[in-house]
């Protein structure tokens, strides 16, 4: 407590200084020599020193030459500035080194900000010694590399220039500090403010280019078509530059949460499509023609209708969502869900999808499957993927269409499956060997379950074999092993013959009864009549969301 209080008592006596130097410029890849938005341990930002407002100039740099093994001589200071341009670069130099710090900063410095400064370390000469610092022909600017291949900017280093010289007189210097040999082509650019980068004429003077002290030039190799990687998606600094103005951070998720990873890229808000689309390929290590990306609501977290590959809209429209009929559809503006598909986007667009459960073993147990099937495919196509998704033999198998806990259709092999209801539950089974072996007088009758009222449906309709004349106790042994329900579960199931005509008026059967005898109507149906287990599950929530 003491010691916390005698801080604040003599915290009047400190300044905080940021000092900058090549070091730091070297590790920072944005605008600007630094950012002050950077995470806390990023080796571009200032190293902070705080230390008493009366110390002199040449005090602080004794103190930084000791603790960096320098002569003290060999460093010098050059105020930091922010520019109207909205910049903040070295402006000129603290001469007088009898200043002390809080002097510098009341006659240099900007009032309402940290007081930073660029540190400046002379060249040993042949002697070991620090060398001469340039006259006043000189400017002090900064060199900065965009590297097409790696798509990434990176400060290079500070170096004189004199004003007389030419724009290509950097040559030497940029292929000496790069190692790259004699006669390597490259381009120049002037990093003026964040959104102005302009091209520098390389057969212009630095002063009719008008560079002053702080400035940036940005340099970049000039690449063949061939050397430029596939995955490079900005090919001059000036695309990249953009970039950064217009970077963002997405979130991107698994539309089915154990099917990939959750991750974040950095992209521009400008990207297209195909630009987004590749960059989560590359980061998932798939064909980026093989994804599809949903939006987020921003009210649940579910995912809304996949996008459509539109090539008018850029990431931040995509993001921002569509003014529809009731208002603005709110999306997150910074997430996306994914699918990896097992084909191209393109061809999975031409192919319609079918949700499908399969019934396994009687109707006992579901298996949730989607099936893709070309839109001009038939339902023999369906079967086909079916059987191809499930690994089935040749067995036969159909495909049921259900609405309301009944059966409406069975689909024809010859049927096109763009007639098929989008609003039907598509119910797959291995049609039973009492339906493929029907004996004389067999028929087939339409179950359905329904819960007391048979209004009330619910549960997986199937076909049933009725045998002429069989005592309904020995019906029901079938019916167990129709449907795999046994025991306990099996006997709490009354059955009835409800007319199509009539459902509110079934007729219950007792073990005495022939089915095919109560049952005449060709469109009657079996019901069963058992509770609905699943009668709570429209308060279940079936969405994701991203973390």
């Amino acid at each position: 407590m003491l010691r916390k209080k005698k801080e604040k008592d003599e915290a009047h006596l400190y300044i905080n200084v940021g000092v900058l130097d090549d070091d730091k410029f070297k590790n920072h890849h944005g605008f600007d020599l630094t950012s002050t938005d950077l995470p806390a341990e990023d080796p571009a930002l200032p190293q902070q020193y705080k230390t008493l407002r009366a110390k002199k100039v040449s005090e602080f740099a004794q103190e930084i030459a000791e603790e960096r093994g320098l002569k003290a001589e060999a460093i010098r200071f050059w105020v930091m500035v922010n520019r109207q341009n909205k910049t903040t670069r070295p402006d000129q130099v603290i001469r007088d080194q009898e200043m002390t710090l809080e002097e510098a900063y009341n006659k240099f410095g900007t009032k309402g900000h940290v007081f930073r400064v660029w540190m400046e370390i002379a060249p040993a000469g042949a002697d070991g010694q620090p060398g001469s610092w340039p006259d006043s022909d000189s400017v002090l600017i900064f060199l900065k590399n965009f590297d097409v291949a790696t798509q990434t900017l990176a400060g290079v280093g500070s170096v004189y220039v004199r004003k007389s010289q030419k724009v290509s007189d950097l040559a030497p210097t940029i292929l000496s500090r790069m190692g790259w040999p004699a006669g390597t082509d490259f381009l120049l650019f002037e990093e003026i403010k964040h959104n102005m980068i302009d091209s520098m004429k390389p057969k212009q003077t630095f002063l009719q280019s008008e560079i002053q002290d702080g400035d940036i030039i940005t340099f970049q190799r000039s690449l063949k078509d061939s050397e430029v990687p596939a995955s490079a998606i900005y090919t001059d600094a000036k695309q990249f530059y953009d970039y950064l103005l217009n970077r963002m951070e997405v979130t991107f998720a698994p539309i089915k949460a154990n099917e990939g990873e959750e991750f974040s890229l950095a992209l521009s808000r400008k990207m297209t499509y195909e630009q987004f689309s590749k960059k989560v390929g590359e980061h998932l290590q798939v064909d980026a023609t093989h994804l599809r990306f949903a939006p987020v609501m921003a009210s649940n977290g579910k995912a809304k209708p996949f996008l459509k590959r539109t090539v008018g809209q850029n990431l931040s429209q995509i993001l921002t969502g569509q003014y529809g009929a009731y208002g603005y559809t709110m999306h997150r503006q910074d997430a996306l869900y994914y699918e990896i598909l097992d084909m191209s986007l393109s061809d999975y667009e031409s192919k319609k999808c079918f949700k499908v459960t399969w019934l396994p073993d009687g109707v006992s147990k579901e298996e949730n499957i989607e099936v893709l099937v070309s839109r001009s495919g038939t339902v023999v196509d369906l079967l086909s993927e079916i059987r191809q998704k499930l690994n089935l033999g040749n067995e036969p198998i159909r495909v049921a269409a259900t609405h309301s806990g009944k059966v409406y259709k069975e689909l024809r092999e010859d049927q096109n499956v763009a007639a098929i209801n989008e609003y039907a539950t598509l119910y797959s089974e291995k049609i039973p060997a009492e339906e493929v072996n029907l004996e004389a007088d067999d028929r087939v009758i339409s179950t359905f379950s329904f819960d007391r009222e048979p209004s009330r449906t619910h549960g997986i309709p199937f076909k049933f074999v009725v045998k002429p004349g069989e005592l309904f106790s020995e019906t029901k042994k079938r019916l167990s092993a129709r449907t795999q329900i046994k025991g306990k579960n099996f006997e709490k199931i009354k059955f009835a013959v409800v007319p199509r005509a009539s459902l509110s008026s079934p007729k219950y059967l007792e073990d005495g009864d022939i089915l095919s005898d109560v049952a005449g109507g060709p469109d009657d149906f079996l019901g069963l009549d058992h509770p609905n287990k699943n009668r709570s599950f429209w308060g279940k929530s079936d969405g994701f969301s991203i973390r």
